[in-house]
């Protein structure tokens, strides 16, 4: 059976209701059924979306204390962007940026996908 087959008979065969209390609807949820169900990348760029969602996930727990999925703000997305430009690192005594805009332009880009497959699914409150 595929793994879309798989997810017809569970949303077929269960009452909405009842999905939705079986639901966590965490960032953590829904970053593991993204990966699970719709990611077909290569595995160097499925780490790369990894590492972004969880940098994007301890900027929220520090933001907002947890990774509730309906305190995903666009604030917190531009908190995120925010931070990404900020960080630096030491290279030869010199502090100089740790991402440049293409690498911020690709991380946001591997977010942004993301975002619109949770929205898609369960829309966000603000949109």
């Amino acid at each position: 059976m595929s793994q879309n087959d798989l997810q017809k008979t569970i949303r077929y065969n269960l009452p909405p209701d009842q999905i939705e209390k079986n639901i966590s609807d965490t960032i953590d949820f829904w970053a593991a059924a993204y990966f699970k169900f719709e990611v077909t990348s290569s595995k160097a760029t499925i780490k790369n979306q990894e590492r972004v969602i969880d940098s994007f996930k301890k900027i929220m727990i520090t933001e907002v204390g947890d990774l509730q999925r309906v305190k995903w703000t666009p604030r917190l997305t531009s908190g995120f962007i925010d931070h990404l430009r900020k960080e630096v690192k030491e290279k030869d005594g010199i502090e100089q940026r740790r991402w440049s805009d293409n690498t911020i332009h690709t991380k946001i880009a591997h977010l942004k996908t993301f975002a619109k497959w949770i929205h898609k699914h369960k829309p966000f409150p603000l949109g």
